[in-house]
């Protein structure tokens, strides 16, 4: 039969079905409830009357108006066994762990259970059959707990495990089929273990679509780690709400009940597959829902609730036996890969560049992960290939089209099953080898922007699902145009073959490109000539020779050209213009050495201390206080906070930006600077605002480079050295610059400072 819209009318209050929302159905709010049992609901702050109840109560209870229950208080109309039971709610502590509670209603046996959610207080009346036609079998908790887990304590791999646990376990409940169906990364299902009545068809092997369990049913197991349907054909008892009662359907979430309605679709799903009855359980693992346990009956059954939570402790056992041995196989993995990793980070030495140790022969870059080929892609070293790869021009379009799209990469490292799904949008890989299934790359963007991959072969996987898996629902529309859905009618094997794609990056293998990258980094920076103690010992030299050897010259040349000048008296004529343009160099070229030797001592120094940004400010405003005077200039800052941090450094990072917005101000226009800080995560955020003339946007790069300047010095004197200098002191503390700008309004420079020590907060000026 058809799901109508009028089918979810029935089970819904608000929900519409179309087809693009099949997936959303809420199911955790129906406003019916199966037909075994009784379902009451209380607002747990003012628990009298109900807020709603299942319109079956008068079948239980000995008064056959519904309306009447909403107007008395539970001791009014409830025996006094399920009265007690609704008063020990008050403390959750007293009643949690003992349902259910056996009582007799109208001399007939029913469990009471009990759950308080969404501040509603939930009584469940459930009967307790007799006829051992209806129900499983009935064991103590302790027999049905040993009988199932003892055997897999010494089972050491899953087919096995599964393979007895399914057995084991339809003999506790006395299912007509119990199936271990586990989930993929996409949530499609397969069935992993099974055990059956010998007359019917075996699911074992079985491929299924995510679509028939979606997201909000999956969603569901994690929070009720079970669900049962005795009887897929009895039909439902609506929820009636309490007419005097606010927005009662605001307390109507039936997450942790029993006896929550079925989605419509679900029930003619199973009727599909010629099943009654079905009791789930949620397999999780790692606070994820790894799979589920199914059981079908092919006829109404019910197991009790004892039955029911006792399953739930069976069913964490086999988890944690999944879990061993999983453990236990990626242990043995992780070793394998701890041994190469070891011979890895040995044979890298920090006294030669990484880069070129990597595309050495004797590093197997493909058997540090065990796979079947890698490649390594520089900006300037080209390309490096081991294995199998594709060719050079190809990979050169995947690493340049990686480069454009930063989202492909968690925490620089990417992996697929499928390179060409992963770039299809973007380059088109029909020339690449049939052999390349999926890749891990890593990416260096501090070596060179290098990029790492590793390639995997392509495997052929042919899969046997029930039913086509494209064609989930069968739609079609009434004479009205509402649309009409059924489950799929057929579950005929159907085989559905996959190429190009590899066995999935598994976790022990993804730990290991994470080391890997982690090794290369710490290499890369130990070799790095400016972290070096040599590079330290060669920085002296050069400021040595620096401030003295090129320094000591120039003054010599000035003195000379100062003698020159005073020996030729008023008899130099034209020579006075040379001689001061020769004198005006010199100076420019000791400013432009002094500058340089700046320049070259930033993140040098090792000395750190708590640093008032305020006072930092305060100090440079007194030095440009001519300047500032003259121009009738406003620098702005309120609140700045309290770095920790090389203090000469930081004073000369503000100063070079002050002074390139007094430099750089609009004629008869005073300068306007406002200086910003935010609080980013441990960082804080700057911004230096002016309203001068502006940078065009192809030269925001090239201020930050040395020597390049976009005015001449005749126009406006400078050495092309400060904005530089900004940038590496900024980077030295691990932080970042950039620019915004707008001809004739002015620039606004940002930069971060990640602080080596977190700061505290200052307010003061």
């Amino acid at each position: 039969m058809p799901i109508t819209r009028d089918s979810y009318r029935k089970n819904y209050l608000t929900f519409k079905l179309t087809l693009d929302n099949c997936g959303e159905e809420p199911i955790h709010r129906p406003i019916v409830t199966q037909s075994h049992g009784v379902l009451i609901a209380w607002d747990n702050e003012q628990p009298n009357a109900p807020i709603f109840l299942s319109e079956n109560v008068s079948n239980v209870f000995s008064n056959p108006d519904i309306d009447s229950y909403f107007n008395l208080s539970p001791e009014e109309w409830m025996d006094n066994d399920i009265s007690e039971a609704f008063e020990e709610m008050e403390d959750p502590f007293s009643w949690n762990s003992i349902d259910p509670i056996p009582v007799l209603i109208n001399n007939k046996p029913w469990n009471v259970i009990r759950h308080i959610h969404n501040k509603t207080r939930f009584i469940e009346l459930e009967p307790i059959y007799r006829d051992k036609n209806l129900i499983g079998r009935t064991l103590s908790s302790f027999h049905e707990i040993r009988m199932v887990t003892e055997p897999l304590q010494y089972i050491d791999n899953l087919p096995e495990l599964f393979k007895v646990f399914t057995e084991k376990y339809r003999q506790v409940t006395g299912y007509d089929r119990v199936m271990i169906y586990r989930f993929d990364e996409d949530y499609h299902g397969s069935v992993e273990g099974e055990s059956k009545k010998q007359e019917i068809e075996s699911f074992l092997g079985l491929h299924y679509p995510a679509t028939d369990i979606p997201p909000i049913a999956r969603d569901l197991f994690l929070k009720n780690r079970s669900r049962i349907i005795p009887n897929v054909s009895a039909g439902t008892n609506r929820v009636i709400f309490n007419p005097k009662a606010k927005n009662p359907y605001d307390y109507l979430d039936l997450t942790y009940t029993q006896l929550r309605g079925t989605s419509p679709i679900h029930i003619e799903y199973l009727k599909n597959m010629g099943v009654e009855a079905t009791y789930t359980l949620a397999l999780i693992i790692d606070n994820k829902l790894w799979g589920l346990v199914a059981c079908h009956h092919y006829s109404p059954f019910f197991v009790n609730y004892e039955t029911r939570k006792t399953g739930e402790l069976i069913v964490d056992n086999l988890c944690r036996r999944i879990s061993e041995i999983e453990f236990a196989k990626e242990q043995k993995k992780r070793k394998e890969l701890r041994k190469k990793e070891e011979d890895f980070n040995k044979y890298l030495v920090s006294s030669w560049e990484v880069l070129l140790q990597l595309i050495n022969d004797k590093i197997d870059l493909p058997d540090l992960l065990q796979v079947d080929g890698a490649a390594l892609v520089t900006s300037s070293l080209g390309i490096y290939r081991q294995k199998l790869t594709p060719d050079e021009d190809i990979l050169l379009k995947i690493y340049n089209c990686l480069q454009k799209n930063p989202d492909f990469f968690e925490n620089d490292i990417c992996t697929t099953k499928d390179i060409r799904e992963l770039v299809k949008d973007q380059i088109n890989l029909k020339r690449l080898s049939e052999e390349i299934g999926g890749a891990a790359i890593i990416q260096l963007k501090e070596l060179d922007d290098c990029m790492i991959f590793w390639f995997k072969k392509s495997e052929r996987t042919v899969y046997d699902w029930a039913g086509d898996p494209r064609r989930p629902y069968e739609v079609d529309y009434d004479e009205d145009g509402d649309i009409q859905l059924s489950p799929r009618k057929s579950f005929e094997k159907w085989k559905n073959a996959v190429n190009f794609k590899c066995s999935p990056w598994d976790n022990v293998t993804i730990e290991m490109i994470h080391r890997v990258k982690d090794i290369i980094i710490k290499r890369n920076r130990d070799w790095n000539p400016f972290q070096s103690e040599q590079y330290k010992r060669e920085l002296e030299q050069i400021t040595y020779t620096a401030s003295h050897d090129l320094q000591e010259p120039l003054r010599t040349i000035d003195n000379y050209l100062m003698l020159i000048n005073e020996e030729l008296g008023d008899k130099n004529g034209s020579f006075d213009e040379y001689l001061g343009k020769t004198r005006n160099s010199t100076k420019r070229m000791s400013k432009l050495i002094d500058q340089m030797l700046v320049y070259s001592k930033v993140g040098s120094s090792t000395m750190r201390e708590n640093t008032d940004l305020n006072s930092v400010l305060n100090e440079i405003i007194e030095d440009f206080g001519l300047k500032i005077n003259e121009l009738g200039a406003k620098i702005i800052f309120n609140d700045l906070p309290v770095i920790y941090c090389d203090p000469v450094d930081v004073k000369k990072l503000f100063q070079n930006f002050i002074s390139n917005s007094l430099k750089y101000c609009k004629e008869n226009i005073s300068p306007i600077i406002e200086i910003q800080a935010k609080k980013n995560g441990s960082s804080w955020m700057f911004s230096i605002t002016d309203n001068g003339i502006g940078i065009k946007k192809k030269n925001f790069e090239k201020v930050f480079s040395l020597f390049q300047r976009l005015h001449h010095h005749e126009d406006i004197p400078g050495t092309g050295i400060g904005l530089p200098t900004c940038r590496k002191i900024v980077e030295s503390m691990n932080g970042k610059i950039w620019l915004t700008s707008e001809i004739g309004v002015g620039t606004t420079f940002w930069f971060t400072l990640k602080s080596e020590q977190l700061d505290h907060e200052l307010t003061k000026k």
